[in-house]
């Protein structure tokens, strides 16, 4: 088990607990949206595939899907399941103060792919704790 040496490290913890925690939310909502994308290009694929002619669900789907969208939704569906499992377990390492594994966690690798599969802002905000993980000065008990 690890500690810090001072006060503003401590606190600059508590200020990665939070962003991890705000990150949690934001990536579940993302999870979300997407499963929404996924579900109606996977109708309007269905729509496109049974040739209905012009009706009320080709209207609503549209005519331009095809299985490619929803194979591409799907991947980043997973990337962004990935990111959120790891954001958990770096939350879980925060708030019991695991310090080495919260180090260990913290990637400029997986703030790359957050970017790509979470939208932007939770990649930028992975790649901030990640500098932040970094100057943290540990202690060993």
């Amino acid at each position: 088990m690890s500690t810090l040496r001072q006060a503003s490290d401590r606190m600059q913890l508590a200020r990665i607990r939070t962003r991890l925690q705000q990150i949690l939310i934001f990536e579940i909502a993302v999870l979300l949206a997407n499963l929404c994308g996924v579900f109606a290009m996977i109708g309007a694929t269905y729509a496109m595939a049974t040739l209905d002619g012009f009706t009320g669900v080709n209207l609503y789907f549209g005519y331009l899907s095809d299985g490619s969208i929803v194979a591409a939704l799907v991947a980043i569906e997973v990337l962004t399941l990935v990111v959120a499992v790891r954001t958990w377990r770096m939350l879980q390492a925060a708030n019991t103060g695991d310090l080495p594994a919260l180090k260990k966690l913290s990637s400029a690798g997986w703030a790359v792919i957050a970017i790509f599969s979470s939208y932007i802002a939770t990649g930028i905000v992975l790649r901030r704790i990640n500098e932040m993980t970094r100057t943290l000065d540990v202690e060993a008990r």
